[in-house]
């Protein structure tokens, strides 16, 4: 499988996306919402941001399927 090339603005955008997620999600609107969708940093925050809620969601389903299995075992 060939390795898709990403430009450095995409992999910056992209990285500062899933850590604005999750340490300013409202500074992170303003950005994605600031018009600048054309550029690829700008793409990329938005991408950063999916896979960050893409990753919380499966943390809280593991979270939740160790909590039945504790539950389970206690006769609940």
């Amino acid at each position: 499988m060939e390795e898709e090339h990403v430009s450095p603005a995409y992999q910056k955008g992209y990285n500062h996306g899933y850590e604005l997620s999750g340490q300013e999600p409202e500074l992170l609107d303003r950005l994605i919402n600031s018009g600048q969708q054309d550029h690829d940093y700008f793409r990329a925050l938005e991408a950063g941001d999916r896979q960050r809620q893409k990753d919380r969601m499966v943390e809280q389903m593991k979270q939740q399927t160790r909590q039945l299995g504790k539950d389970k075992g206690k006769g609940l």
